[in-house]
């Protein structure tokens, strides 16, 4: 064991199959978030504002000013915030069905089904508009139940790709394709709504959905042990120190998985992960879902305009990303504190900076347009250090084995935030104005602020017991050895390991 930390093994990581997989789920979530926000941008090209659908002239000048000169519908704010909660009544609910349906059926599997059937659903997006809302909402529907096996099956396959030395350089671009996506859609949405009107913008979404299902099939593989490409230094590097192992891993697991459902829902330390993850995503998927139409709204500004402005807040939380993944492995090797008392530190700063930066928009003189951008931009950034650096990646250190059951969980409590935000925004913003938008920035600041409180109380990166014991087979095969403080890595005992 000694000689094991002196002299770990080491494998390259470009060109790698690890850093492939690595890409390819970096085109997942990409593809997945791309699909989800296109309706966000695509209503603010479809519907009229409530000032111009009330006016008795079909097209005028303010039509004309903020971009509904190609509007087809005047559909009301309730039914719009039907629109877009109705992709998180099925997203939020699929979750735990599609984690089982990933580690029943096979991560690659599930994944590629549920980018299949999503992608099919956007292509079809623009003839359920026109026959009616209730049919968009349906189809709005079908997808989030289609997506809801997406995130389980990319946890799956993390755990069992991904070593625990690199694991967050690896996660960091696995999960970059959220932010890469929430940059670019708004742009895009833009560009195809002022060029080829606002169906072009879904069947793009679509189209692109399919090749990536096309490139997946051929490229991600289950386990390292059935890679027909993958080399021999490769695969011992990954066996040795992947968070989680399991016997007779060349041919998948053999036994059912017994996941301890009691010791988890009853866990504070998942109670921790949950609200905290409800705070930071009110306030990613909330302002992300209504900045377009808050843009269009009370900032006053055109198609065009509003697709740049709408995207700056990403791209900069593109780029954090990257930095803050990079700041958080870096401070972990220096191993100057514990991995907990790291993810609070990062959790803290993103939960009430966020809050913060929401609380301060009301202070913002109204007509200015750069202090809401900058600040809605800050408190983007600010989620970013949560989700890199807080609480996200901990699930792979309380409980490894349990990746995809737990990012079910997560994500079943955490997207319910697309089921409670559009009644809420619809009933506080129905005539557009300022005064009701501040009100529900304050609200998001309260709630996110919240979460930080009750992670710093009790969140945690240790193992848990009940994450140690599995597969009925396989509960003493399983060894815990600490790298650092609080890192745990899972790995087969010393006899699988003398065998190979």
């Amino acid at each position: 064991m000694e000689n094991m930390k002196s002299k770990p093994l080491k494998a390259k990581v470009f060109p790698s199959e690890r850093i492939i997989l690595a890409i390819m789920c970096m085109l997942a979530t990409y593809n997945f978030m791309f699909q989800r926000l296109t309706i966000n941008f695509g209503l603010v090209c479809m519907v009229k504002s409530p000032s111009v659908a009330n006016n008795s002239t079909p097209i005028n000048e303010m039509a004309h000013e903020i971009g509904d000169d190609q509007a087809e519908f005047e559909w009301s704010r309730d039914v719009q915030g039907l629109i877009l909660a109705s992709f998180y009544y099925g997203f939020v609910f699929a979750q735990i069905p599609g984690g089982w349906f990933s580690d029943r059926f096979g991560a690659k599997r599930a994944l590629i089904m549920s980018g299949f059937l999503v992608s099919i659903f956007t292509l079809f997006t623009p003839l359920a508009a026109r026959l009616g809302p209730n049919y968009l909402i349906g189809l709005r529907l079908a997808q989030g139940i289609s997506n809801g096996a997406a995130m389980p099956a990319i946890s799956t396959l993390s755990s069992r790709w991904f070593a625990a030395l690199e694991r967050g350089f690896m996660l960091g671009i696995a999960y970059s394709g959220f932010a890469f996506a929430t940059s670019t859609t708004y742009p895009i949405a833009a560009f195809f709504c002022e060029n080829t009107g606002w169906p072009g913008l879904f069947y793009f979404a679509g189209i692109f959905g399919l090749l990536w299902c096309v490139a997946t099939f051929f490229l991600i593989f289950e386990w390292p042990e059935t890679h027909p490409r993958i080399g021999n230094e490769e695969i011992i590097f990954v066996q040795k120190y992947r968070a989680v192992q399991y016997t007779n891993a060349s041919n998948g697991p053999t036994n059912p998985q017994v996941i301890p459902w009691m010791k988890i829902l009853f866990s504070v330390r998942v109670w921790a992960l949950l609200i905290s993850n409800f705070g930071c995503t009110w306030v990613f998927i909330s302002i992300g879902m209504y900045l377009p139409t808050y843009t269009k709204e009370v900032l006053r500004q055109d198609i065009s305009q509003n697709g740049i402005l709408s995207a700056i807040p990403f791209v900069c939380t593109t780029i954090a990303h990257f930095l803050v993944a990079i700041a958080f492995d870096w401070i972990r090797k220096m191993n100057y504190c514990s991995v907990t008392v790291l993810r609070k530190g990062f959790n803290s700063l993103g939960a009430f900076g966020a809050a913060l930066a929401m609380g301060l928009i009301g202070f913002v003189p109204s007509g200015n347009v750069l202090g809401p951008v900058v600040l809605i931009t800050m408190g983007q950034i600010f989620v970013e250090f949560a989700f890199t650096g807080g609480y996200v990646f901990s699930i792979f250190e309380l409980a490894p084995k349990f990746a995809g059951t737990l990012t079910a969980i997560m994500n079943t409590f955490g997207f319910s935030v697309g089921l409670l935000s559009p009644p809420l925004v619809s009933y506080l913003t129905s005539n557009g104005r300022r005064e009701d938008w501040l009100i529900f920035f304050n609200i998001s600041a309260g709630i996110c602020a919240l979460g930080g409180v009750f992670y710093v109380l009790f969140g945690t990166s240790e193992l848990q017991d009940w994450a140690v014991t599995g597969r009925k087979s396989d509960n003493n095969n399983v060894q815990n050895v600490g790298s650092s403080k609080d890192e745990m890595i899972l790995i087969k005992d010393k006899e699988n390991n003398s065998k190979k």
